[in-house]
């Protein structure tokens, strides 16, 4: 998708259809937004190659002790906890899938 936005950016500044100084002031202003983007995708990305959100999910499993509310609750405080520290998009996104493994390994339904 970026592609296509790239290529039709680049097609606008060639037809003259934007000016430089108007795509240079759009520039300036997505770049911090950009680089907050690619920061939080990369920690995403490095957590859960680690293995963190694994890790997390069997402590969840364990302090849960056989309980699915008990799991249920400790993933949903797991997922919140990661979304306010990471940001919306990529916090709780993995720890209600490590959480479903872990459900699913410890038979729980």
């Amino acid at each position: 998708m970026w592609v296509v936005a790239a290529v039709a950016g680049l097609l606008a500044l060639v037809s003259c259809t934007v000016s430089l100084d108007a795509a240079g002031d759009v520039v300036v202003r997505l770049a911090p937004i950009l680089v907050f983007l690619v920061a939080v995708t990369v920690l995403s990305e490095l957590g859960d190659a680690s293995g963190l959100f694994d890790v997390a999910a069997r402590e969840c499993a364990r302090r849960g002790r056989g309980s699915t509310w008990r799991l249920w609750l400790l993933v949903v405080a797991l997922a919140t906890l990661s979304t306010v520290l990471r940001s919306l998009d990529s916090g709780a996104r993995q720890p209600p899938c490590s959480g479903a493994s872990v459900a699913a390994r410890e038979g729980l339904q």
